[in-house]
């Protein structure tokens, strides 16, 4: 697996890869977020076999996550993503705000789409559009919005459409990849001056012990300046 993807020099970015695992017809893409627009890379069919998934794609992943990608995977069982690093994502899994994954991924890829910001790889053609009604919703008796989701209605383009829409708002807080990103600006020079200057003085000092031991009138053997075996 070759990601490919074009981002202007010196932007923020993220690079996106995303499985779609749990369909009949398996699928991943790749893709990066520059600059408010998503453009898409590759996007391929893959094995249904679950040994090829875990002998062939498992170690894709796990380049990918070495190489900097946030990686989504949707699937069913824990076999690709279990000690990559990278996310398992169903879509009936709930959002931070409590929404499904489904839910918050099409509105962000209907968001996009107003704004024209998703670049799709030449001749894709419609297979990527999410028809409007693969969800119905409903407000209950206690003013809650209840979701229809029309499931067999999504195929694996929409899923992996989704999935890539999803992870430009998706943050898992747990992963290296978040807690370097968080850090990745913070300074690390030791400051010359300053409060923190003092406090870098003080934990780095190098202190003699109190009472160092009298070298000539002593007999022994002499191991460092401090330390002499009688």
């Amino acid at each position: 697996m070759r990601p490919f993807f074009y981002c202007e020099r010196g932007s923020m970015q993220q690079k996106i890869a995303v499985f779609a695992l749990s369909f009949s017809s398996p699928m991943w893409a790749s893709a990066v977020f520059s600059d408010g627009y998503l453009t898409f890379g590759e996007v391929k069919k893959l094995s249904v076999k679950l040994k090829d998934q875990e002998q062939k794609i498992k170690p894709s992943v796990i380049k990918l996550m070495n190489s900097g990608f946030k990686v989504l995977v949707d699937e069913s069982s824990p076999i690709v993503t279990a000690g990559t690093g990278a996310s398992l994502v169903k879509l009936s899994n709930k959002h931070r705000d409590e929404r499904p994954v489904l839910i918050a991924g099409l509105e962000r890829y209907r968001e996009l789409t107003r704004m024209g910001a998703i670049v799709l790889p030449p001749k894709s053609g419609e297979r990527f559009n999410i028809p409007e009604d693969v969800v119905e919703s409903e407000f209950n008796s206690s003013g809650d919005e209840v979701y229809r989701i029309n499931w067999p209605m999504l195929t694996a383009d929409h899923v992996v459409m989704i999935l890539a829409c999803y992870a430009t708002i998706f943050h898992p807080v747990a992963s290296a990849a978040y807690i370097e990103g968080m850090n990745k600006d913070a300074p690390k020079a030791t400051p010359t001056s300053g409060l923190l200057a003092a406090f870098h003085r003080i934990i780095n000092a190098d202190y003699p012990p109190a009472v160092k031991p009298a070298s000539e009138p002593l007999t022994g053997q002499i191991i460092d300046e401090y330390t002499r075996v009688l």
